[in-house]
């Protein structure tokens, strides 16, 4: 499944995570699943406020269920392709 957080303040383009392959498709680059792990463990331990938005988007995409996402992202920026 392809979950997308719409562009806005916070980040510059729409941020796309592919929930099966773990992947992230931001800007036009995407970034693989070996590439996330890597940014990812970067900001281990670090507090959400200190961590970019796309961290923090797919983190949260592969951890929590959608309707979780939306409250938490607001329901009108997450869309999904299921």
């Amino acid at each position: 499944m392809n979950i997308t957080l719409a562009p806005s303040m916070l980040n510059q383009y729409p941020i796309t995570v592919n929930t099966i392959e773990k992947t992230v498709e931001m800007g036009g680059k995407t970034f693989t699943r070996e590439e996330m792990k890597e940014y990812v463990d970067a900001y281990k331990g670090a507090n959400r406020i200190h961590k970019p938005i796309l961290v923090l988007f797919y983190t949260d995409a592969l951890n929590q269920s959608f309707a979780k996402l939306q409250e938490n992202w607001g329901a009108d920026h997450i869309t999904s392709n299921k």
